[in-house]
C-alpha cells in the first residue's frame, strides 16, 4: 500500500475547514500505514467542542469518498494533536496512492420550535448554536419580522390578528447544509357578536309646570356569550368518506338458525350538521349516510351527540337512527355508531368509526333478521 503525504492535501483541508468555520482549524495533515489500517494524524484548534469526519480521493482531489469504518479522535473534539485510524480493507480500499480530507461537521440546534402568539401579536425570542460562522433565517411569513439578530439568537416580532380563525405557517434556521424548522401559531381574534334588545318608552312625572316629557326609544347593545372552540363553529358542517370492511350474518326469526357470515370491502359517504353547546359538546343534529352492501345499498338517517378534547385536538360521537335498504324499502331497522378520532388541522378530521344495523326481511316463507356490521377508517372535512 502507498500512501501519499502531499503539502497539497495539507492547505486544501485547511482552506476547506475556514470556510465552514472561521473558529475551528484543522492544520499539520498527514498520513501512515498501521498494519491494515491508515492512521490520519492533524492539530485542531477550536473555541468549542467539534464533530468530524474522513474522507479519501483516489484520483487527487477529483472525487471524495466517506470513510466508513473509522475511530479514534471524532466526536466533541477541543484543541490538540488528534488521530483517526481507518480500516480501509474493511471499506474495500486495497492499495493505490490516497489523498485525506478532515471535515469539521456544522453543528446547528434552536430552541424553543414552536412559537405562539396571541391574537394582538407579540414577540418571543429564539436561541441558536452553531460552530458555523453564521446562519440565516429563510421562509418567514409576511406577518412576522426577524429582530434584534445575533451570534447567539434572534426575535421574532408578530403583527396583529383580527380574523375569527387562528393562522400557521413555519419558517427554517439554516446554517451550511444543516437546517431546523420552527412552527408558528396565532391564535384567533376574539369574536364578539351583539344583539340589539328594544327598550320601551318610559313616562316621566309631570314637571312642575304641568308639563309632560316622554322620553325616546333607545337600543342597547348586549353581548352574545362566545361558544367556539378555536376555530369550531357553533354551527358546523360536515362531509365524510368511510373505508372498511362490512360483517353480514342472517338470522331465520321462525326457526333461529342462523347462516355463515359474509365479509366484504365497503365505503360509505356521507354529510352531518352539528350545533355545538360548548367547546367540549355539541349536538350532532343529524348525520345522513349512505353506504354499499355488496349489491345493494344502505340508506341511513342518525342524530346524536359529540364530545371535543381541545387539549389533544380529539374527538368522540355516538349517533343512533334509521337505516333502511336502498333496493328492498320493507327491510328496514334500527341502526348506531360509534366514531372517534383526531382533528388534523382546523378542517380535517380522521378516526375510526363502528356502525351497526339490523334489517328485518319478509319473505313469502321466512322471515330474516339480517346483522351488518362495519369497521373502517373515516377521513371528513368540516366547514
Amino acid at each position: 500500500m502507498k500512501i501519499i503525504k502531499s503539502i497539497t492535501a495539507t492547505a486544501f483541508l485547511f482552506a476547506c475547514c475556514l470556510q465552514i468555520c472561521a473558529q475551528t482549524v484543522i492544520s499539520d495533515v498527514w498520513a501512515e500505514e498501521q498494519n491494515r489500517h491508515i492512521a490520519v494524524h492533524y492539530t485542531l484548534t477550536a473555541e468549542q467542542p467539534a464533530d468530524l469526519s474522513l474522507q479519501y480521493s483516489t484520483d487527487d482531489g477529483s472525487t471524495w469518498f466517506d470513510c466508513k469504518s473509522v475511530a479514534g479522535d471524532l466526536q466533541s473534539q477541543i484543541t490538540g494533536d488528534k488521530t483517526i485510524v481507518w480500516d480501509c480493507l474493511q471499506d474495500g480500499f486495497e492499495s493505490g496512492s490516497l489523498l485525506f480530507k478532515v471535515i469539521v461537521n456544522v453543528q446547528l440546534s434552536v430552541s424553543p420550535k414552536e412559537l405562539s402568539f396571541p391574537a394582538s401579536g407579540g414577540t418571543a425570542s429564539v436561541d441558536v448554536t452553531t460552530n458555523a460562522d453564521n446562519y440565516d433565517v429563510a421562509s418567514l411569513p409576511d406577518w412576522c419580522l426577524v429582530i434584534n439578530k445575533n451570534a447567539g439568537g434572534f426575535n421574532i416580532q408578530c403583527k396583529s390578528w383580527d380574523e375569527n380563525a387562528p393562522r400557521e405557517a413555519y419558517f427554517d434556521v439554516t446554517a451550511l447544509d444543516k437546517s431546523e424548522r420552527i412552527s408558528l401559531m396565532q391564535s384567533a381574534a376574539p369574536v364578539q357578536d351583539t344583539i340589539s334588545v328594544p327598550v320601551q318608552p318610559t313616562y316621566i312625572e309631570p314637571a312642575p309646570e304641568n308639563q309632560t316629557a316622554l322620553s325616546t326609544g333607545y337600543k342597547k347593545s348586549v353581548s352574545k356569550p362566545d361558544i367556539r372552540n378555536g376555530a369550531r363553529k357553533t354551527h358546523e358542517w360536515g362531509t365524510f368518506l368511510d373505508i372498511g370492511i362490512c360483517n353480514v350474518n342472517f338470522i331465520n326469526l321462525f326457526e333461529g338458525r342462523s347462516y355463515p357470515s359474509r365479509r366484504f370491502f365497503d365505503i360509505g359517504l356521507g354529510g352531518s350538521y352539528t350545533y355545538n353547546f360548548s367547546p367540549f359538546i355539541g349536538w350532532n343534529v343529524a348525520t345522513l349516510k349512505i353506504q354499499s352492501l355488496s349489491s345493494t345499498y344502505l340508506l341511513q338517517a342518525m342524530t346524536g351527540l359529540r364530545a371535543y378534547a381541545p387539549a389533544v385536538k380529539g374527538y368522540a360521537s355516538l349517533k343512533a337512527g334509521y337505516g333502511y335498504d336502498y333496493d328492498d324499502s320493507s327491510s328496514s331497522g334500527f341502526t348506531y355508531e360509534l366514531e372517534i378520532g383526531i382533528h388534523l388541522t382546523k378542517s380535517l378530521f380522521a378516526g375510526f368509526v363502528y356502525n351497526s344495523q339490523q334489517l328485518l326481511i319478509h319473505l313469502p316463507r321466512e322471515d330474516l333478521k339480517r346483522n351488518c356490521s362495519y369497521a373502517g377508517l373515516r377521513i371528513g372535512v368540516n366547514f
